[in-house]
């Protein structure tokens, strides 16, 4: 495979931005140990690492800490306070780096606005949602303004699992972002398309996190033949190659692009991640979109 390599699942969580989360009693431990954040010799490694797997452009974001608080202006500072920092870790590897932008949801007013900002004055590539903000579904009609207003500016995109899918109580948390991320983007997925937003929406690409769940093992007639050109998918798939290398078969190679959900995969494991993704096609992963 010839070309840049672009990553296009990533997270950085900056260090302002979990120490405000835990001001809210977010859990951030978790990210915390990652050392996947804005300082400086977080940054360094990050580069190195990509160096290391051949990763010539990573789009980070601080999905899935999102900044989904019920009070509509602590959310709207929480998701700017994010998507500034994770800017300014652009600016200091702009050759290298990227960002998708998370936004203040379920408050819709709040949401465009920062979708503006991020978008128009930081820059940034898209936008990471997970399919649950709160109570709220995304693909339900209220939130239609908002995916109105990314299909008008021609953005992407990435729809990434929240955890949240039910699991009985004795299920250990490891299992809820493995086998229940797994069920959630899979009826993420069809709810994105059964609500047409592809139809409705055709200048708004989305990339569908974890290579689309279980659905490319759903039967034919659940999933519209061909899929909708404005559906993508990248290439996570937790180390599970021979599901990469289906999902490829029942979606086409060329519509996944490299997803390594960095920096859970790290070190060989990141390594293996592109090279199960170069073995697909022989063409490199495309940038989202931007602005004009």
């Amino acid at each position: 495979m010839t070309g840049p390599l672009t990553d296009v699942h990533a997270h950085l969580w900056p260090e302002d931005y979990l120490a405000l989360l835990e001001e809210h009693h977010r859990p951030v431990s978790g990210a915390r140990a990652m050392n996947a954040t804005d300082r400086p010799s977080h940054l360094a490694a990050r580069i190195a690492e990509l160096n290391t797997a051949g990763i010539d452009r990573q789009l980070v974001s601080a999905a899935a800490q999102m900044p989904d608080f019920p009070q509509a202006t602590a959310a709207a500072h929480a998701a700017r306070l994010a998507n500034d920092r994770c800017a300014q870790a652009v600016a200091r590897h702009p050759d290298r780096l990227g960002f998708l932008a998370v936004l203040p949801l379920p408050h819709l007013d709040e949401a465009i606005t920062e979708a503006r900002h991020a978008l128009g004055v930081l820059g940034a590539h898209g936008v990471a949602l997970t399919w649950q903000t709160g109570d709220r579904q995304i693909t339900e009609h209220r939130f239609d303004p908002l995916f109105a207003h990314l299909a008008d500016q021609g953005t992407t995109v990435l729809l990434h699992p929240g955890g949240t899918l039910p699991a009985p109580p004795s299920t250990p948390e490891s299992l809820r972002w493995t086998a229940g991320a797994l069920a959630e983007q899979t009826f993420g997925l069809l709810r994105w398309l059964a609500t047409e937003r592809p139809r409705r929406f055709p200048r708004l690409t989305a990339v569908i996190a974890r290579a689309g769940g279980a659905a490319c093992l759903l039967p034919p007639s659940l999933l519209p033949q061909p899929l909708p050109p404005q559906v993508r998918f990248d290439s996570h798939t937790q180390g599970n190659h021979a599901a990469l290398r289906y999902a490829a078969d029942t979606y086409g190679a060329d519509r996944i692009d490299l997803g390594t959900d960095h920096p859970f995969a790290r070190g060989p494991d990141l390594v293996a991640a592109v090279n199960a993704y170069r073995r697909l096609a022989p063409s490199p992963s495309p940038a989202p979109r931007t602005l004009p």
